[in-house]
């Protein structure tokens, strides 16, 4: 069986490099959600034939999803 963090019984050090990289990692993807979103919403309505409302369900959908 692998190696959780979430099931280990050693500390985890904030300070460590990894976890250093994995908060840089979170700090620049996160935003790109919002970024991306208008051109998801775009291809939804324009190839998929959604209407604007069904769009907005899909990413408000999508924002409760990354909210939990």
């Amino acid at each position: 069986m692998g190696h959780s963090l979430i099931d280990s019984a050693d500390p985890v050090d904030p300070d460590s490099v990894p976890m250093r990289y994995a908060t840089f990692f979170i700090g620049v993807i996160a935003p790109e959600v919002f970024i991306v979103q208008p051109g998801f919403v775009q291809g939804t309505v324009e190839c998929l034939q959604f209407t604007d409302a069904w769009a907005g369900y899909a990413v408000s959908a999508e924002m409760s999803g990354l909210c939990l």
